[in-house]
């Protein structure tokens, strides 16, 4: 399994060094690039203790079950005590805070950090104690032909060990007989960690050493045998040891009891049947536990323990129970039982991890499948897995299940999961949408709430009320709004827009949060996850507004050149926007031959955009009949130029820079309108069932002009392929044109630089490279050009 496991580690590590992947906006590991978060899908808005303690912002279906429960509870009225918020935020900071550094997922072959702490202790002793630190920690075994590896010395295991002896060296000296016979014994436990035969078992300690020793003695012995496999003769040592009121191992003695049941259960068991048997008959041991007053040192560990067989033997039973006990405030250990729940709930029928709070929970709703196999199951159905699964999995089942629980309880929390349910056209949206009014602005559920009733009502008839209470909304909830909400708010109040002011106005989005990491985990890197944030993060108003996709699509895919030309004309947007939609602009202008408003747009490009100032006025000033090969090779030589509106964190290099990861020029705008279709659903599970359509305010007759337009578009497959054909035709047809052997040095380069594929670069490429050394066989561009890539 270690083997397994470093392979699989080798993997990873040479699937990043040999990807290559043309889009800056879809990596699959390292190195990573901006990815700007408008709304969080898989988690909250940060910091998270807000979630917490009761701002919920509006809910996504896609959240992690985690969050899920936490809202269920405030939409359900039942506040979260502090210690409840406390402990739900420490399993997220489990769970997100450890995102990167792998301790979740795979076991270093370096000591961890309590395995230091034992070593560091061990080595202020006399003797050469490094040879130790290569004992291991796998135990392996092997029966039948089937192999398996554990970890078999856990963490607290080391820590307690670091513990007690420094308390012997306080307590008898650092060179005392005493000290020395109780490191050599645990030395020899240690050494038991890699399994295998023991080397030799501790001998009982003399009968001159101190009691402290000698009942120190007694638990490294029955340790010894716990690690190297004898979980009877362990079972039988440590009951001794906590018969014996006088130990101060008693209560540890006690646990460790259940413990060796449990790996006899787990590890030797010939079958599930016998491990069930077995793991029932170690429950009634840990409960005795938990009814000793005395035991209270151990009490959590003992409760670990029995989620763990539960989870085992009853796993639908145990996470109907846990979801009773999450619904209502309790006293109970909210981390645990939160973290037992939704691994279950996310994990299914792999329940053999459902104990260890550094596995499973998945951050997203990756799993949601497997929570099937309970609700469907024979058992009382509990109120908080059953609004999980409805609120979650849009159906017209999980719809009229929704219903029904609302008209019997009038809760908000079934409120919420039938609007988030319901499309328009409905026949049950008058009755729900009558209920959202009577939402009052301090329920946990109210935004929620109003942005799906004012989702479907902007989808209807009722168009102009909605843009009405959007407008109100958004002016009176400016500071209260989280930032995914706002920009959820702010695209709806979009689509409803009347004229492009309106457009303009509410594309601006500032961002929830920008990551350089792991895309798939949502962690950003410009505020703290769990704490109170900075006040950056606090005010809706502040940081620099940016295109999220539905603006970028409908500047791209949704409005006529002419429109997009007034858009830069006017100054609402800032600069940097209005030369996002400039630049772009006048590519697509170049690109289908709208000479018009490509001379119209290059002064305003090169006003917002200084580094092309000067390719701009000689555009302008140039002949008709060669200005349009003089735009392709200005083209050619801002590789930060495209057809299309970005979206997310702006190109990292300058406009006219290079970028060595490929984001120069543009791919295929459409294959069959298969990225149009991907960029639609993208944007409507992102945003909870809106699609994007195109402006309304549209005449007919441009809208007749953006269908020509991306037509046109459309045809010009890759950046790279369209701009050499058109330098070959010029070329051929103008060999005496000076501009010509730069722009085929630059053809061929660029097909090294941007999006490309095999026939490009054995087709035309290959023409180019040819055309430029035959024809112009001195030119200092053909020199800078040894090979056609």
């Amino acid at each position: 399994m270690k083997k397994v496991k470093m392979l699989r580690v080798v993997l990873v590590f040479l699937i990043c060094v040999v990807m290559v992947v043309p889009h800056v906006q879809v990596f699959a590991c390292g190195p990573y690039f901006s990815q700007t978060f408008f709304k969080f899908t898989l988690h909250p808005d940060v910091p998270l203790d807000r979630f917490a303690g009761g701002e919920l912002g509006v809910l996504q279906t896609t959240y992690a079950r985690s969050y899920l429960v936490v809202a269920y509870r405030y939409l359900t009225g039942e506040v979260l005590s502090k210690e409840e918020q406390d402990g739900a935020v420490s399993l997220w900071k489990d769970r997100l805070g450890s995102v990167g550094g792998g301790e979740r997922f795979y076991s270093s072959a370096e000591p961890s950090s309590r395995q230091n702490a034992w070593f560091e202790v061990r080595g202020k002793l006399p003797g050469d104690s490094s040879g130790r630190r290569d004992h291991g920690n796998w135990n392996s075994i092997e029966e039948d032909g089937q192999y398996d590896s554990h970890v078999n010395c856990l963490e607290p295991a080391f820590e307690r060990a670091a513990d007690t002896l420094a308390k012997r060296i306080s307590q008898f000296g650092e060179g005392s007989k005493e000290v020395q016979r109780w490191e050599e014994a645990q030395d020899a436990v240690f050494a038991l960690c890699n399994g295998g035969a023991p080397r030799a078992y501790p001998t009982p300690a003399d009968a001159s050493l101190p009691e402290t020793i000698r009942e120190d003695r007694a638990y490294q012995i029955a340790s010894a045998h716990f690690y190297a496999g004898d979980f009877d003769g362990a079972r039988d040592l440590f009951q001794q040891i906590s018969r014996d009121e006088k130990s101060p191992w008693r209560a540890t003695g006690a646990l460790m009891v259940g413990r060796s049941m449990i790996r006899k259960a787990t590890l030797v068991t010939a079958d599930s049947d016998s491990e069930n048997a077995a793991l029932s008959e170690a429950r009634p041991v840990l409960e005795a536990i938990l009814k000793d007053k005395s035991m209270t040192e151990v009490h959590h560990a003992a409760k670990d323990l029995i989620s763990f067989i539960d989870v085992r033997i009853q796993p639908v039973e145990y996470v109907h129970a846990l979801g009773r006990i999450l619904a209502h405030p309790d006293g109970g250990d909210m981390k645990h039982d939160l973290n037992d729940y939704t691994v279950l709930l996310d994990n299914g029928a792999g329940l053999s991890n459902a104990s260890d709070p550094g596995t499973g929970g998945s951050l997203a709703n990756r799993n949601a499948k497997p929570i099937l196999t309970f609700v469907s199951a024979p058992v009382e159905r509990d109120g908080l897995t059953d609004w999980i699964y409805t609120f979650e999995t849009p159906t017209p089942a999980s719809l009229a299940h929704a219903k029904d629980e609302w008209r019997k309880t009038h809760s908000v929390a079934w409120l919420v999961a039938a609007l988030a349910n319901l499309p328009s056209g409905n026949s049950g949206a008058d009755e729900l949408l009558l209920a959202a009014q009577r939402v009052k602005p301090d329920s946990p559920g109210y935004f929620t709430v109003q942005f799906h009733a004012l989702r479907i009502a902007s989808q209807d008839s009722r168009k102009d009320a909605a843009r009405h209470e959007l407008d109100l909304l958004l002016q009176s909830n400016a500071e209260k709004l989280p930032r995914s909400a706002r920009n959820l708010f702010l695209g709806l109040r979009m689509s409803l827009a009347q004229n492009l002011d309106e457009l303009l106005r509410d594309s601006m989005r500032v961002p929830a949060g920008v990551s350089d990491g792991e895309y798939d985990m949502e962690i950003p890197d410009d505020a703290s996850l769990f704490g109170s944030g900075t006040a950056d993060a606090d005010n809706a108003e502040t940081g620099t507004p940016l295109f999220d996709v539905d603006a970028a699509w409908t500047f791209t895919r949704g409005l006529p050149t002419s429109m997009l030309l007034r858009a830069v004309e006017n100054k609402i947007l800032p600069v940097e926007l209005r030369s996002e939609i400039a630049s772009s602009a006048w590519v697509r202008a170049i690109v289908i031959g709208d000479e018009a408003n490509a001379l119209r747009l290059a002064p305003i490009v090169g006003e917002l955009e200084p580094k092309l100032l000067e390719e701009m006025k000689t555009y302008v000033a140039a002949d008709s009949a060669s200005r349009r090969f003089g735009a392709i090779l200005a083209i050619l030589r801002t590789p930060g130029l495209r057809p299309y509106v970005p979206y997310g964190t702006p190109r990292t290099k300058p406009i006219n820079e290079t970028d060595s990861y490929r984001d120069n020029w543009w791919c295929g705008l459409d294959s069959g309108a298969a990225r149009i279709k991907e960029m639609n659903e993208s944007w409507a599970k992102s945003s909870s069932g809106q699609s994007l359509t195109m402006p309304s305010f549209l005449s007919p007759e441009e809208r007749n002009a953006v269908e020509s337009e991306w037509k046109q578009l459309v045809k010009t497959e890759m950046g790279v392929t369209w701009m050499t054909q058109q330098v070959l035709a010029w070329a051929k047809a103008h060999p005496d044109d000076a501009r010509v052997p730069e722009s085929l040095h630059l053809a061929v380069r660029a097909s090294r630089y941007a999006c490309d594929d095999e026939k490009v670069r054995q087709g035309i490429t290959h023409e180019a490279f040819d055309l430029l050394h035959r024809k112009y066989p001195s030119s200092e561009w053909t020199r800078k050009t040894p090979y056609w890539f």
